[in-house]
C-alpha cells in the first residue's frame, strides 16, 4: 500500500488556494509549511508572503526517506 493523503477527504488546489487567501488577509502574523512546488510558491509569492526554503525529512514510507524541499511562508511577522 502507498501513502497518498492524512485524511479521507482530499485537499485539493482549490483549498490550498482558499487557506492562502485567508490567511492573506490575517491581520496577526502568519506561518504555513508546505511542499515548495512551482504552483505553490507561485501561490503564496502572489499574495504577499516572503518565503524562505528548507528540506524536511519524510518518515512516512519506510522504503524512501529522502527529504523534500519545503517553504516557510511568513506574512505580518
Amino acid at each position: 500500500m502507498v501513502f497518498t493523503r492524512y485524511a479521507t477527504e482530499d485537499f485539493g488546489w482549490d483549498d490550498q488556494v482558499r487557506l492562502a487567501e485567508f490567511l492573506a488577509c490575517h491581520r496577526g502574523p502568519v506561518m504555513l509549511s508546505n511542499q515548495a512546488t512551482d504552483r505553490i510558491i507561485g501561490l503564496y509569492e502572489g499574495l504577499g508572503f516572503s518565503l524562505n526554503y528548507l528540506t524536511a525529512p519524510r518518515r512516512i514510507s519506510c522504503k524512501e526517506r529522502k527529504p523534500a524541499l519545503e517553504i516557510l511562508a511568513i506574512r505580518n511577522l
